[in-house]
């Protein structure tokens, strides 16, 4: 997201709203509410995440990120 998280955020929340099944969305989202430092965004976000993709290799290190938030 290149330094503009709100940027990012709004382009995300687009694709989301087109695609509520679009798990790479989700995991960039809670990549931008990170650095955003927004902890319960992080934590709603990565919740559907896990939902959607359970077994991702992704899940610790971003349970790791916002745990540390």
């Amino acid at each position: 997201f290149g330094g503009k998280p709100s940027s990012a955020r709004r382009t995300l929340r687009r694709a989301i709203k087109a695609d509520p099944k679009n798990a790479a969305a989700y995991r960039v989202l809670v990549l931008v509410y990170i650095k955003m430092k927004k902890k319960s965004q992080a934590k709603r976000t990565l919740r559907t995440f896990k939902r959607l993709k359970p077994n991702s290799p992704f899940v610790p290190m971003l349970t790791k990120q916002v745990n540390a938030l």
